[in-house]
C-alpha cells in the first residue's frame, strides 16, 4: 500500500531551503569555465542575445561565485544533463486468480526487510490474502533535450527454482528486445532495443547489480552516442554529462562504479 510523505521529508523536498541548495548542486557542475588552451566550439557558446533571464541569471550567479568574468562562462549542451527516476509502475497476475481473490493487496509487513522493492511478494498461496501478482519496475532516463534513454524494465521477485543461484549468482538476467521503444509500435523496422531484466527476489545487492547493467547498457553508450552526435570530445570540458538519481544508494554506487570512482 502507498503511503504518503513525513512532513519532515516533505518539508526537506519542497522548502526554499532545499529548492536553493538543489539549484546550486546543478548549477556548479552545469557550468564550464572556458580556458585558454580548451577554447568552446562556437556552437555551444554562451548568447546572452538567445538566452531566457534565467539563464543569464544562473550565469551571472555562476561566475561571481567562481570569481571569473561572465564572458568565460559557458553550459554543458542540454542533451548531456539527464535525470534518471526509477518506479514501480504496475502489476500484472501472471495466472487466473479465483473471484475472492480479487481484492488482494500488497502489505508491507510480507515484503523483504531489507528492500521492499526487490522482495517477493507472492506466495503462491491462493488461498494466501497477499498479492501473488508480479511487480513491474521501469528505469526512466530523459535529458534536457527531451531525449529518452533506452527502455529499461524490471521484473523482480523471481524464486531461487526460477532463477537458479548455481547459473545465475548475482540473481539478475538481461535481455535485450528489439523493438523495445516508445515508437516500437508503430515503427516495425527500427532496430532499436530495450532491456528486461529478471530479477531474483530477496537478493543481496540485487539492486546495484541491476543498475550495473543499466549504466553499462544504456547510459554509458547513450553518453558516448549523444557526445558522437555533437562532435564533442570526451576530453573537452564542455563534454562533461551530468546526472541527476533520484534513487537509492545502490543506484548511486553503480552509477560511481561505472564512472570509475572509488565506493567507500
Amino acid at each position: 500500500t502507498a503511503q504518503s510523505k513525513t512532513l519532515h521529508r516533505d518539508i526537506a523536498e519542497t522548502s526554499e531551503r532545499a529548492m536553493m541548495s538543489n539549484f546550486s548542486g546543478v548549477l556548479s557542475v552545469v557550468g564550464v569555465i572556458e580556458s585558454p588552451t580548451q577554447p568552446i566550439p562556437a556552437q555551444f557558446r554562451f548568447d546572452a542575445s538567445r538566452a531566457s533571464d534565467g539563464e543569464c541569471l544562473s550565469r551571472k550567479i555562476f561566475a561571481q561565485a567562481m570569481n571569473v568574468p561572465e564572458e568565460f562562462v559557458h553550459f554543458i549542451p542540454p542533451a548531456l544533463i539527464s535525470n534518471t527516476d526509477d518506479m514501480a509502475s504496475m502489476y500484472v497476475s501472471p495466472k487466473k486468480q479465483d473471484a475472492r481473490s480479487n481484492d488482494r493487496a500488497v502489505l508491507v509487513d510480507i515484503s523483504s526487510t531489507t528492500n521492499r522493492s526487490y522482495g517477493i511478494h507472492s506466495s503462491n498461496v491462493n488461498s494466501d490474502p497477499r498479492c501473488n501478482d508480479l511487480k513491474i519496475r521501469l528505469t526512466n532516463s530523459i535529458t534536457m533535450a527531451g531525449q529518452y534513454l533506452p527502455v529499461f524494465v524490471q521484473l523482480p521477485g523471481f524464486s531461487e527454482s526460477e532463477i537458479p543461484r548455481s547459473k545465475v549468482p548475482k540473481g539478475v538476467v538481461l535481455f535485450e528486445v528489439r523493438g523495445l521503444t516508445p515508437d516500437g509500435n508503430i515503427n516495425p523496422f527500427s532496430a532499436q532495443v530495450g532491456y528486461v531484466a529478471f530479477i531474483r527476489g530477496n537478493e543481496k545487492d540485487c539492486e546495484a547489480e541491476v543498475f550495473r547493467h543499466y549504466e553499462q547498457k544504456v547510459r554509458q553508450p547513450s553518453v558516448d552516442k549523444i557526445r558522437q552526435n555533437l562532435h564533442l570530445d570526451p576530453s573537452q570540458p564542455i563534454a562533461r554529462a551530468v546526472v541527476t538519481i533520484d534513487g537509492g544508494v545502490p543506484q548511486l554506487i553503480a552509477h560511481m562504479e561505472s564512472t570509475g570512482q572509488k565506493v567507500e
